[in-house]
């Protein structure tokens, strides 16, 4: 265990615990064009090679002007729910596994996107206001390997209420298997726009399994909160002298 502070109410001791991963999709390079100004957002669904991808950041396409893109393979799966209005909220996914994706994870609540933590909530206040305030959820992974995705307690993080919508877009992916595939010069499309065209130009690399737990030895394992009674820094010194 590590205490970070000498103030108390930021220096519950933390475990040097591990923090489980779950996957990496593989990347890839295309070149594409449009017959219009188009703006295709992040999480849209494409098809290529026998192949599902998406855009983790938006597209943005002037008319006859190619540009070169990276899409990362996966399906993309959006699910909305109403908040509960109430501590301790949590969603998990039904992918077990270790199928989700390691970095495409999105939550918003009324359209406003949360910022993603892969720590505790406790320095993220739902209280609007200036400085680093913000709203705030944890991405964490279950030991089977689904996404759990928490909320807030007690002012910490987001509590959606009850006529809140909340929407999580997270990615099902397939990790490592296609970092081998060879795809320069197949044809991509993507769902929705029809005067969007695209080509491969290289092959899927950067697919990762889950990781081994080393390399997250020093990830807190994290709370909701933080309490008066927590250990500080000088205090945890002199209990392990």
């Amino acid at each position: 265990d590590t205490a970070q502070a000498d103030s108390a109410i930021l220096a519950n001791a933390v475990s040097q615990g591990v923090r489980l991963s779950r996957k990496l999709p593989a990347g890839v390079t295309l070149s594409m064009s449009s017959d219009t100004n188009t703006s295709i957002p992040p999480y849209t669904q494409f098809s290529g090679a026998g192949f599902t991808w998406f855009n983790a950041e938006q597209i943005s396409l002037r008319a006859g002007v190619p540009i070169t893109v990276i899409l990362y393979e996966g399906v993309i799966r959006r699910v909305t729910l109403n908040g509960l209005g109430t501590n301790l909220q949590a969603w998990v996914s039904p992918e077990r596994d270790f199928t989700v994706s390691d970095q495409h994870v999105q939550v918003s609540v009324n359209s406003a996107v949360l910022y993603k933590t892969f720590e505790g909530l406790w320095n993220y206040p739902q209280v609007v206001g200036a400085g680093t305030q913000q709203q705030a959820f944890a991405d964490r992974t279950l030991g089977d390997g689904r996404l759990l995705i928490q909320f807030g307690s007690q002012g910490y993080g987001a509590i959606p209420g009850v006529n809140d919508l909340v929407e999580i877009l997270y990615a099902v992916t397939q990790g490592d298997s296609l970092n081998s595939a060879v795809l320069v010069g197949a044809a991509a499309t993507a769902t929705g726009y029809p005067t969007v065209t695209a080509e491969f130009t290289s092959n899927p690399t950067g697919g990762a399994s889950q990781r081994n737990s080393v390399a997250y030895k020093n990830f807190g394992t994290g709370t909701f909160g933080t309490f008066s009674s927590g250990i500080t820094k000088s205090q945890y010194k002199a209990m392990v002298t």
